[in-house]
């Protein structure tokens, strides 16, 4: 299952067309970082120098210094007014917005805004890059494979971008001590991160299946690129499990908002040499695209840094009141009051207009909820007809009990769809017992779960009743709740799974050796979902706390 991406489906997320609503600009890329002030006094003037190189040698635009700092607004045009540069100016911020016709579709417009904020003495400058996408209506409303700003990857090597506390460069962090694991993990598992995380695998014997440098280079601005050596990958792997580790020639994507115990482990795609190796190209493409879909996933617009618009607007506002409170009138053209009153004005009818939108777009999604529930409440019995007959064509062969109990998702999600999900926080711990005496029991256990003891919650009766007794008598195992430990206070937390962002109790277990010996002890932790009739597993096979340990 781990050998490509994705569920083996034929068209995994990041190999789709992304869908642009005509008439409206839609984010691709929002890379937020700061800028390292170990690169000079004034990082700020370094961060724009770059900007301002970019947009001369790159956009070829003919821009002076003077203009670049002016504190009237700059609006250029090309001769065919095809392309447009604006530039705004105010103290401790700085922004550009650059507009380009596509090259590849007629009628597409891309823009390009950077914006530079000093962030005050005691902490980094910021600068925000976002690229956007615009066509009007008639037009092919696809993106594929866009392309991240060069400008990004200029900041990053020249001005010293950095996200979560690493360099984000174009060089690869090498992880081998524990110490830079430890540092590895606490950024992989870091809120406050707003970039993916690639870590790359070395093979003992062999090569990587994309050659470091080359690798960083390419997401320089867009990622963190880590390089971990085989012992580094293996520790890994054992925190986190074959389902979210990372191991021989491979690299595995972490996404913003990375959750071990909680995350499906194919939101976080693996890239195993043996299966990419002979298509590097698609692999590097589905890479970029998801490392930019992280950039803008789970981010709003203006929570990191003020857009374009908002900067437009906060300098006319100062200049109006710089000329308004000045101790005299300063020699400001009528014409330039009237700009800058007319560039507060759009900004408030901008706002409003996007209230009105966000207002219809609220409706138009609660009608969607609605149709959507309906729905769902008519395919709901017809899905389990073919889960049923799913599980039916697949226990035709005997069980497999001999898999590992580090194979444990998979070998459910094989056997048990629409029955059973062992959740990745119930897997971690799986793999943290490799040497778990008896795995065919545990695996019995769970075939309980999701066959007699599933079949007598769903469909009820003293003869499902009498089966599932029988099991567990066959297997010395009693199936019953956890007790008071489940809403004792201090370990509240272990008796907690998140599951497709519904969080459970594990109020019910599967007990059997009461032994305190991770080795020996059996305990299957889990919640019923009556609506979705499930069985969520959320730890095993080892004891959790309670007031009796």
């Amino acid at each position: 299952m781990e050998a490509g991406i994705g569920r083996a489906e034929p068209q995994a997320p990041w190999d789709r067309a992304i869908e642009l609503e005509p008439g409206r600009y839609k984010r691709l890329a929002q890379i937020v970082g700061r800028v390292n002030r170990a690169d000079g006094d004034d990082p700020l003037s370094t961060a724009r120098a770059v900007t301002l190189d970019w947009l001369r040698t790159k956009k070829r635009w003919k821009i002076s210094d003077s203009q670049a700092i002016s504190d009237r607004p700059v609006q250029i045009e090309d001769d065919a007014s095809t392309r447009a540069l604006a530039i705004e100016s105010s103290p401790g911020l700085w922004a550009i917005r650059c507009d380009d016709p596509c090259t590849e579709v007629a009628g597409r417009q891309w823009r390009v805004e950077l914006v530079l904020a000093d962030m005050g003495p005691d902490r980094q400058p910021a600068v925000a890059c976002t690229l956007c996408a615009f066509v009007p209506a008639g037009v092919d409303s696809t993106i594929s494979s866009p392309a991240v700003p060069a400008v990004v990857g200029m900041l990053a090597q020249r001005a010293g971008l950095e996200d979560a506390g690493r360099a984000l460069d174009g060089q690869p962090w090498e992880v081998d001590a524990p110490r830079d694991l430890d540092t590895l993990i606490q950024i992989i598992e870091s809120k406050m991160r707003s970039v993916s995380v690639i870590v790359a695998s070395t093979p003992r014997n062999g090569t990587p299946l994309i050659e470091p440098q080359r690798l960083a280079r390419q997401f320089a601005g867009l990622a963190i690129v880590a390089v971990v050596s085989p012992d580094a990958a293996q520790d890994l792997t054992l925190r986190y499990g074959r389902g979210h580790g990372v191991f021989g020639d491979a690299i595995r994507i972490y996404r913003v908002g990375f959750d071990p115990d909680a995350d499906d482990r194919f939101r976080h795609p693996l890239y195993v040499g043996q299966s990419w190796r002979h298509r590097l190209p698609t692999a590097q493409k589905q890479m970029k695209f998801v490392a930019m879909s992280d950039t803008v996933d789970r981010r709003d617009g203006n929570k990191d840094l003020p857009s374009f618009a908002l900067i437009r607007g906060i300098a006319a506002d100062r200049r109006l009141r710089s000329a308004i409170t000045g101790p005299s009138l300063p020699a400001t053209s009528t014409q330039d009051f009237a700009a800058d009153i007319a560039v507060l004005r759009d900004a408030a009818q901008g706002w409003e207009r996007m209230a009105l939108d966000e207002e219809q777009r609220a409706q138009a999604a609660e009608e969607a909820k609605r149709q959507a529930q309906a729905r769902l409440y008519a395919y709901t019995g017809q899905i389990r007809r073919l889960e049923e007959e799913l599980n039916r064509l697949r226990a035709a062969p005997p069980l497999d009990f001999t898999r590992p109990v580090d194979e444990l998702e998979e070998w459910a999600e094989e056997n048990f769809t629409g029955r059973m999900i062992i959740t990745p926080k119930a897997s971690r711990a799986a793999a943290s017992v490799p040497d778990y005496a008896d795995p065919e029991l545990l695996l019995r256990c769970c075939a309980l779960l999701a066959q007699e003891y599933w079949e007598m919650k769903v469909m009820g009766g003293a003869d499902h009743l009498a089966k599932c007794r029988a099991k567990e008598a066959e297997l010395g195992v009693r199936i019953s709740p956890t007790g008071e430990a489940v809403d004792t206070r201090q370990y509240a937390g272990e008796y907690r799974v998140s599951w497709e962002g519904t969080t459970y109790k594990l109020d019910m277990h599967v007990a059997g050796s009461d032994s305190r010996d991770r080795r020996q002890g059996l305990r299957i932790y889990f919640s019923w979902d009556d609506q979705q009739q499930l069985v969520i597993v959320g730890h095993l096979p080892t004891h959790l706390t309670s007031t009796h340990t």
